[in-house]
């Protein structure tokens, strides 16, 4: 789409409508990145001021995203995650060819604090495995996780397996097989240090996310406490 000097529509918001075309039409695919600011101005022939206030509104429109040092890029929009099944985040994100990676930050065995004890039953040995990860889905930082699995029941796991294998793939080759799960959200802002490590804004949009997974017979095996980047993930509760 080119730009019409003579138009009655203002420069860039016939700018902003091209670059929407192209990202709808797929020149510009998710997470690539778009021309610069100066390469926009010389292919439309605008000025940068004219850019710069289309691509602020096409950041707070939620169609791209800016990398501090790196450039402009195509933003994927959130992936809708139904809630009437088990699910795993990985294999979620596998289906849309996206690829994962969960960045083992903190591996501990710890004595676990009353309510951690409470969502996993925990009576005698109350000891709990704590992993924290940093996920990230094409390079990009999208929540911080913590769980909590009980040393009893694998005392075997180490920081190693879940860097390489994952969480939930490590307890099945344990013979540990979730088989369902309890989740709760609700709506939040995130704070610094979670926002810087996140590599997102103080005050961005985002999801406080509990899960409690159960082997069979109830046995609970994970309590996990997530914070989940609103502009990755939507959440859609089927009734019936």
């Amino acid at each position: 789409m080119s730009i019409q000097h003579l138009s009655p529509l203002s420069l860039y918001f016939q700018l902003k409508e091209s670059i929407i075309a192209n990202i709808l039409n797929n020149t510009w695919p998710p997470d690539t990145m778009i021309p610069s600011e100066n390469e926009l101005c010389k292919m439309y022939g605008v000025s940068r001021v004219t850019v710069r206030k289309a691509l602020d509104e096409l950041v707070q429109d939620d169609y791209i995203f800016r990398l501090q040092g790196k450039g402009t890029f195509v933003k994927r929009k959130a992936l809708d995650q139904k809630l009437s099944k088990f699910y795993s985040f990985s294999e979620e994100l596998k289906k849309h060819n996206m690829n994962e990676e969960a960045q083992v930050i903190s591996f501990e065995i710890l004595t676990a604090e009353e309510r951690i004890q409470e969502q996993l039953n925990l009576k005698n040995d109350k000891r709990v495995i704590r992993v924290k990860r940093v996920r990230s889905v094409m390079d990009r930082p999208y929540g911080l996780e913590s769980s909590f699995i009980p040393y009893s029941l694998i005392p075997g796991l180490t920081r190693e397996k879940v860097s390489s294998d994952g969480l939930y793939n490590s307890l099945r080759e344990a013979g540990l097989y979730p088989v369902r799960a309890r989740e709760t959200f609700k709506a939040v802002t995130l704070h610094n240090p979670i926002a810087k490590l996140l590599k997102a804004k103080t005050g961005d949009a985002a999801i406080y996310l509990t899960r409690n997974a159960y082997l069979h017979h109830n046995v609970p095996i994970e309590f996990c406490e997530s914070i989940i980047l609103g502009s990755v993930f939507s959440y859609t509760i089927e009734l019936s």
